[in-house]
């Protein structure tokens, strides 16, 4: 019988009986095949569970580096939109470039920025946002956007060469996404800051071929009513996931609008390394970097400060703490 030929259980014994060298019985026979079908199971899952990286095994460092290295802004690298809400209700509304309007720039040019009074932003390069459109701006992370938010919000559109006195839209090839380099601690840092202010009738606007702004009381209605809004590509880490170990997601920051302050929000992020053994037989790794938001800080400053309005004429800004 089959059983009696695949039975390891029953002693050997001296002499042969019927041409066999042991006593075989139907009960040994079994328990020895249902030890081959547990032996070949156990070898099958643990197997697949080493081949396909189920249980992974990882760990966490978190350390200094001199140089965090180059991040530059695109669709999935801190891809960011702002809008704007209602203070009283909340209600979603669709950004008005002739209330508002936002400018980037990269710390480079904050010391321009600050000498001049009021900022001539024809003498460094800037960005400068539009509306946001989501069959274009939203490459491979379309599936995480807020439709109806994105809609009605604005994304970076333009970079302005001081050099050539133009602005180049974002499909085109001399455009120049803003970028951030080695980090803070590196005394090559370069950092990317965004201004919303009030819509201007300079030779900004004019070369950025936008129109006549708002009133100067429905952009100050306005300040008194809306909550301004930013989300910011965030990724989120699970190491235990072995195929996707960052997540990604849009982190949220919201902020009033204030017609005698401002805030300024520092956003801080962290660059992170992931390095990943997926060999088998043969050790083989590869290193994933990403980022993440490390905190943000709120500042509400409280100075007087000496301004010159669009006429010329001076005054002075009273911001509260």
């Amino acid at each position: 019988m089959l059983l009696n030929q695949v039975d390891l259980l029953t002693p050997p014994i001296g002499l042969f009986f019927r041409g066999k060298g042991s006593h075989s019985s139907i009960a040994s026979g079994i328990f020895t095949l249902l030890a081959y079908l547990i032996i070949a199971y156990f070898a099958v899952r643990y197997s697949l569970e080493f081949i396909r990286k189920k249980k992974p095994t990882a760990y966490f460092v978190n350390r200094h580096i001199e140089d965090a290295g180059i991040y530059n802004f695109n669709s999935t690298s801190f891809f960011h939109y702002i809008y704007l809400r209602q203070k009283k209700d909340r209600e979603l509304l669709e950004f008005d470039f002739d209330l508002f309007r936002i400018i980037g720039f990269d710390s480079k040019s904050i010391e321009i920025f600050i000498s001049s009074n009021p900022p001539n932003y024809e003498d460094f390069d800037h960005w400068i946002y539009g509306k946001c459109d989501i069959d274009t701006d939203t490459k491979d992370i379309k599936y995480l956007i807020n439709i109806e938010e994105f809609s009605n919000a604005a994304c970076l559109k333009k970079f302005y060469n001081q050099t050539t006195k133009t602005y180049y839209d974002i499909n085109d090839t001399n455009f120049v996404a803003p970028k951030l380099l080695h980090g803070m601690t590196n005394e090559n840092y370069n950092f990317y800051q965004i201004i919303v202010e009030r819509c201007k009738e300079d030779n900004l606007r004019n070369l950025s071929g936008l129109g006549t702004c708002k009133s100067k009381e429905e952009i100050e209605n306005s300040i008194e009513n809306y909550w301004i809004n930013i989300k910011i590509l965030d990724n989120y880490p699970d190491v235990l996931n072995y195929n996707h170990p960052f997540t990604n997601y849009f982190y949220s920051i919201n902020n009033g609008l204030y017609k005698h302050s401002f805030t300024a929000i520092d956003i801080n992020f962290n660059p992170a390394l992931l390095k990943t053994n997926y060999g088998i037989v043969f050790d083989r790794s590869k290193t994933i970097y990403t980022y993440m938001v490390d905190s943000v800080l709120r500042v509400v400053n409280n100075e007087e400060i000496e301004l010159i309005d669009d006429e010329g004429k001076k005054y002075m800004m009273i911001i509260k703490k």
